[in-house]
């Protein structure tokens, strides 16, 4: 169910938020909307919700085009917040890749001989708190995203 498709009224209530999108780089702009109005409902400030933003985009950009390899699939986007916690899952079903497993970019390399990827899961990692990474029963991968002190962290901590 889209954000949209349950209303904001809805929303301001709620502290899960759901979101399912085929895997198409023509959703990216769904996805983007959906964290927007998500981080607005739970109050999340500006700052914050362009970082989370962010970093949604670059893991379901990895899932379509590294995952999917720009075939067909779904992807779920599940934001939940508890106490101060944020918590944002992916689950697709494209084969299994654990992206926690990457080390990270070389950055003090010039940009021109970095070899290409890794900077999304990079990204991140540098904006969250913790990465993690499962194979669901079911065989999905399923990675989850955790910020905590969401409304209690100073302006530096955000940034």
């Amino acid at each position: 169910m889209l954000l949209s498709d349950i209303g904001l009224n809805n929303a301001i209530m709620q502290s899960r938020f759901f979101l399912e999108i085929e895997a198409n780089l023509n959703y990216l702009l769904t996805v983007h909307q959906f964290v927007k109005d998500s981080a607005a409902a739970i109050g999340i400030k500006p700052e914050m919700a362009h970082d989370l933003r962010l970093a949604v985009e670059e893991i379901v950009t990895n899932i379509i085009t590294h995952g999917y390899q720009n075939q067909d699939g779904k992807i779920e986007i599940e934001i939940e917040l508890e106490d101060d916690v944020l918590r944002i899952c992916f689950r697709d079903e494209a084969p299994p890749f654990d992206p926690t497993s990457i080390s990270g970019p070389d950055l003090s390399s010039p940009l021109a001989i970095r070899p290409v990827g890794g900077m999304g899961i990079h990204l991140a990692r540098q904006i969250m708190d913790e990465v993690t990474y499962r194979l669901t029963p079911n065989g999905e991968n399923e990675l989850t995203l955790i910020k905590r002190g969401v409304f209690n962290s100073s302006e530096e901590e955000r940034c």
